[in-house]
């Protein structure tokens, strides 16, 4: 095997080991604790904010709509 080859390899390797160590179960966990979070907060803010979200979705429809019609 030549440098280069070699070089490239354990290139490799650090990455395959930095992305296994992002899979381990405590930082799978964490991040579902973030996740559930983060959702609570933005159902409980719809929920607060109806009006709002309707406008926001109307806004966007409209405006994809004229995107469309206007192709």
């Amino acid at each position: 095997m030549n440098a280069a080859s070699q070089a490239e390899l354990e290139y490799l390797r650090e990455r395959f080991n930095g992305v296994k160590r992002l899979e381990s179960p405590d930082v799978v966990e964490q991040r579902a604790r973030d996740a559930a979070g983060w959702q609570e907060s933005v159902e409980h803010w719809i929920g607060a904010h109806p009006h709002i979200c309707v406008a926001a979705a109307l806004a966007v429809g409209v405006g994809i709509g004229w995107l469309v019609k206007r192709r």
